[in-house]
């Protein structure tokens, strides 16, 4: 009996540590901030963003129809690629989507709008520090940090 009841207690007791353990592990929370440090264009479509060269992209960054990040360009850049834009680490709510929208830089006339997504940073990429995201011809890898 006392052996039985013993068993029951130390299983009981496995079972609350292993409990603990689970919800502490950061695979099984939500954070409630997210910070992104980079974004890394590695593909878009390849279309005459420019008459005689290829697009001089930058990219905009915000939630909620705003604007939080605007980056300088890079000149005459193929469609595909990598072209790391570093951001002064800004923070994201993580319960609303994020926001990147691509241009076309233009001196002499009007910027060229390419697309604009909306995506989930927590959910849609493909997780971890470094989540990579693609749509419409469009990828993109971010460096991110949670704070749960």
């Amino acid at each position: 009996m006392k052996t039985k009841l013993l068993s029951t207690f130390v299983l009981a007791l496995l079972m609350t540590f292993s409990a603990c353990r689970k919800a502490d592990d950061p695979a099984n929370q939500i954070p409630t901030k997210v910070f992104v440090s980079r974004v890394t264009v590695t593909q878009f479509p390849n279309s005459s963003w420019d008459a005689l060269s290829n697009a001089d992209l930058y990219i905009k960054i915000g939630q909620n129809g705003t604007s939080f990040y605007e980056s300088g360009y890079y000149t005459d850049v193929p469609s595909i690629g990598s072209y790391p834009f570093d951001i002064p680490n800004v923070e994201f709510n993580p319960n609303s989507d994020l926001t990147i929208w691509f241009y076309d830089y233009d001196p002499t006339t009007s910027d060229d709008f390419m697309s604009g997504i909306s995506f989930d940073v927590v959910n849609d990429g493909s997780g971890g520090n470094s989540p990579s995201f693609s749509y419409g011809g469009y990828a993109w890898k971010l460096d991110v940090t949670y704070q749960y």
